[in-house]
């Protein structure tokens, strides 16, 4: 896998800020407590390492449904491991904010180029 395009994405299921949240425990029909083992294994940071694909992050700065803290702890990650990436934060966008007409060309502009430059490597 040469790149990855993550669009207003859970990154860390253990933290305290989602970890409750209740779409968390009917996915996996537990709840955090119960299994933490669980939601840290299915938490993209802990798997992120020096062998990592290149990374697009896309989140609106006022998403109510995911935390753009999720983005942002990611982003720390792929720093951490020396992992390319791009790291658009989109100001005023909630969550799903590349589906309106006025924000989607440049959204997949961004996605275009980014694959182009990944992709071909």
């Amino acid at each position: 896998m040469n790149a990855v395009v993550a669009l207003y994405g859970w990154s860390d299921l253990t933290d305290p800020t989602v970890k409750d949240f209740y779409w968390n425990e009917l996915f996996f029909g537990m709840k955090y407590e119960e299994a933490p083992k669980l939601y840290r294994e299915a938490s993209p940071v802990t798997h992120v390492s020096k062998e990592s694909p290149a990374t697009l992050l896309l989140h609106g700065t006022i998403d109510t449904i995911v935390p753009i803290s999720q983005a942002e702890k990611l982003v720390k990650e792929l720093e951490a491991n020396n992992v390319p990436y791009v790291y658009a934060p989109f100001k005023g966008g909630y969550h799903g904010y590349d589906l309106f007409k006025n924000t989607s060309p440049g959204v997949m502009y961004l996605i275009e180029e980014f694959l182009a430059e990944y992709l071909a490597k």
